[in-house]
C-alpha cells in the first residue's frame, strides 16, 4: 500500500508543478504593447497571434505572426528582457542576426 500512496503523491505534485502559466503577465503585457504586435494587429486583428517560441538563455523568445488557417506566417521574432523591454530580431546585410529595440 505504501508504494501506491507514493505514486499518487508524486503524480499530484507533478500535476501541480506543470499547471503554472508559461508566460507571465509582465511578458504578456510587454508583447501586446510592442510595436511589432500592434502592427500585426492593425493589419488583421482577427488573425494576429503571438506565442512562446522558446528561450534565449533566460529570455523568452516570442513568435509574432498571423493565423492563415492551415499554418502561421511570421511577422517578427521578439525577445523580452528585464522590466518588459522588447527587442526584435533583424538580419544585417552580412547575414548576421542581431537584436534591436522594437520601436
Amino acid at each position: 500500500m505504501r508504494p501506491l500512496a507514493s505514486i499518487i503523491a508524486l503524480c499530484f505534485c507533478v500535476g501541480c508543478a506543470t499547471s503554472r502559466p508559461i508566460v507571465s503577465a509582465e511578458v504578456n503585457r510587454a508583447v501586446t504593447d510592442s510595436f511589432s504586435f500592434r502592427r500585426a494587429y492593425a493589419i488583421s486583428p482577427a488573425r494576429a497571434r503571438w506565442f512562446l517560441d522558446g528561450t534565449d538563455g533566460r529570455y523568452p523568445i516570442i513568435y509574432v505572426g498571423f493565423d492563415e488557417g492551415t499554418h502561421y506566417t511570421r511577422s517578427a521574432t521578439l525577445r523580452v528582457r528585464e522590466h518588459g523591454a522588447i527587442e526584435r530580431q533583424e538580419m544585417r546585410d552580412d547575414g548576421e542576426l542581431i537584436w534591436i529595440a522594437d520601436r
